[in-house]
């Protein structure tokens, strides 16, 4: 049987991978999917094009789930040579709300780590408590729009101001 369809998974991997390499389209893709969910917040295995239903496999298709946790997790947090990258994939439209965005705790192989945004009018408040199984590891904040910053270890929180996302100058506080 060949794969028909759209393939949520399958997109979602492709979503992941242009978010690693720091391409926007990410969110296109990621969102295309939240809006084929089924009203339980699942997903078949593939979805046909026009009616939207599903049209090969699973009818809830657990890897589908899995990539979507994985995503989310992935715009939040994940490990990159050795160090924790935060951030990356938190779209602006998130943003825009003006409402803080929590995530965590979420297991790393630097242990957990709880993630918290807090959206002003000038700036960002970006805070941070991770529970180490050893050291601190590095942590960068890849915030889309902002300049990327690797933090002080012992630091546990950023502000990043808003004039900071076009300014070429160091203006990050940390």
């Amino acid at each position: 049987m060949t794969h028909s369809g759209i393939n949520p998974y399958l997109t979602l991997h492709l979503a992941q991978v242009l978010l690693r390499a720091g391409d926007p389209r990410y969110f296109g893709l990621m969102t295309a999917v939240a809006e084929l969910a089924s009203p339980t917040g699942q997903w078949p295995e593939s979805v046909h094009p026009n009616t939207g239903g599903g049209c090969m496999g699973d009818g809830q298709h657990v890897w589908a789930a899995a990539e979507w946790v994985v995503m989310i997790r992935n715009c939040f947090v994940r490990e990159e040579h050795e160090r924790l990258i935060l951030c990356s994939g938190i779209p602006q439209v998130w943003l825009d709300k003006k409402q803080t965005i929590s995530f965590g705790p979420a297991p790393t192989s630097f242990g957990d780590i709880q993630i918290s945004l807090k959206p002003y009018e000038q700036h960002i408040l970006i805070e941070w408590h991770g529970e180490w199984l050893g050291t601190e590891p590095l942590i960068d904040i890849q915030l889309p729009g902002f300049k990327n910053v690797r933090t002080i270890p012992g630091t546990n929180s950023l502000e990043l101001t808003t004039e900071a996302a076009n300014d070429t100058s160091p203006s990050i506080k940390i």
